[in-house]
């Protein structure tokens, strides 16, 4: 039950030290009281078992310490923004081959038996936080240096300039622990994505490519290193090539849609009540950033979509689309023609039933598959079928919205839904969103 290391999916726009003011002061403000309130829960469930037998019996202490990271996790995102959350990107075990020194894992890094372990565990939090800052800045300065090195390169040769470096310094930072390439591999994205080569597929073919090359627990050779960078040279000269085709998203979409949720991760037993609304939160934040227009229309919009939910209403075409044009402050109409984003680099079919098959995917938001299920696939079906001619993020934010409340849950926290790079087609996609919200949920406050 340990909280995602969504950072591993962010952007470097996400996470870039540069765009994002720190004051490590402010650490106190969130760590120490959720630590403390922990602890307190803890002494007192110990205290009140043997003397009530019909007490609910106490989490395991793995249980108990995971819950707190994941307080904790909530906590910082909402306080700093999704780029903390790489504080727990530690190399421990299982699969993480993260950067961060300073943290193993909340079974051994939180404490909570006495005064003095509960100081421990707040400091060694800070100290996490921390190293995952200096990692990002570290990562800037080389990135920056890299940048100008390669300034003449195209995509491929950039990356494969950049190959050596960014090994060395991932094996350096992870110890080559289990799956540390994929360190490295999202480490490359970054430095790609720093330069404005910023396209989704990048990072799939370059953690394919390092995948075929390293092996967990073993520290590349010089030939080994040679053999990477050729062959994500290679990887990514044949993207290139794909990219050029311009393929469909909205009809990758279609052919992984049943079987994108597969397994996918039921909701865990154990749920916070939302204390600060995060969907609000984040209209405050990032949506009024862009314009305070935007922010009060889409609030606007977020109220009538709950006021629906919480009547009973399902999920329609009409009733979306009504929301949708409240968010925008004009009327939403349907496209008629293929549709594009990221740049063009992004294109969306036009078919000809489109409004029919829109219709059918909103009206499986009220089926019977659970409820994260139906969140995740409503939330990726809007982002694919693109149905309107503007405002189709802040439409799929309002299906989910609506589909969370209808069964009484709410975000803690939005910006990891929202702001991850996530192609509605990549594999695992479905699978990925649905384990994601289920620890960024919570139950709704009455109000």
């Amino acid at each position: 039950m340990d909280p995602p290391l969504y950072a591993r999916r962010l952007r470097w726009e996400d996470v870039s030290p540069a765009e994002r003011e720190f004051d490590p002061n402010e650490l106190d403000a969130v760590v120490d009281p959720l630590v403390h309130e922990a602890a307190e829960r803890s002494v007192e469930r110990a205290r009140r078992r043997p003397l009530d037998p019909d007490h609910a019996p106490p989490p395991t202490v793995a249980t108990e310490r995971a819950l707190l990271a994941l307080q904790l996790d909530r906590a910082l995102t909402a306080r700093f923004g999704p780029w903390i959350n790489g504080w727990m990107w530690a190399a421990s075990e299982p699969g993480c081959g993260g950067p961060v020194r300073e943290w193993c894992c909340p079974r051994d890094s939180l404490r909570l038996r006495d005064a003095e372990a509960v100081t421990a565990s707040i400091a060694q939090v800070k100290r996490a936080v921390l190293d995952w800052r200096a990692v990002l800045e570290d990562l800037d300065r080389r990135f920056t240096r890299l940048e100008i090195e390669g300034l003449d390169l195209d995509v491929p040769r950039a990356a494969e300039h950049a190959v050596v470096e960014l090994t060395s310094w991932a094996v350096e930072r992870t110890g080559a622990t289990d799956a540390w390439y994929a360190t490295f591999a999202t480490v490359l994205r970054w430095y790609l994505e720093r330069r404005g080569d910023d396209d989704d597929a990048i990072g799939v073919a370059i953690l394919e490519a390092a995948s075929g090359v390293f092996r967990s627990w073993v520290a590349p050779d010089e030939a080994t290193l040679t053999k990477a960078a050729s062959q994500v040279r290679d990887a990514l000269i044949a993207q290139q090539a794909t990219l050029r085709a311009e393929p469909d998203v909205l009809a990758q979409w279609i052919a992984a849609r049943e079987k994108a949720f597969t397994d996918a991760s039921p909701l865990p037993s154990t749920r916070a009540p939302v204390v600060r609304d995060g969907h609000l939160a984040y209209v405050d934040t990032h949506d009024a950033a862009r314009d305070t227009d935007r922010a009060t229309q889409m609030r606007e919009a977020i109220a009538v979509a709950r006021t629906s939910a919480t009547s009973g209403e399902p999920l329609t075409l009409e009733r979306l689309a009504a929301w949708t044009s409240l968010s925008l402050g004009r009327p939403a109409t349907l496209r008629t023609t293929d549709a594009y984003a990221k740049r063009g680099r992004e294109r969306y079919g036009m078919r000809s039933k489109l409004e029919t098959e829109v219709e059918a995917a909103l009206a499986q938001a009220s089926g019977r598959d659970a409820v994260l299920v139906r969140a995740a696939r409503v939330y990726l079906d809007v982002c694919a079928f693109h149905p309107f001619d503007d405002g189709n993020a802040r439409a799929a934010r309002l299906a989910l919205d609506h589909v969370l409340t209808a069964s009484g849950l709410a975000l803690h926290v939005a910006e990891p839904v929202f702001l991850l790079a996530r192609p509605s087609a990549a594999p695992h996609g479905g699978r990925w969103l649905v384990y994601l919200l289920a620890h960024v949920v919570g139950d709704r406050a009455e109000r």
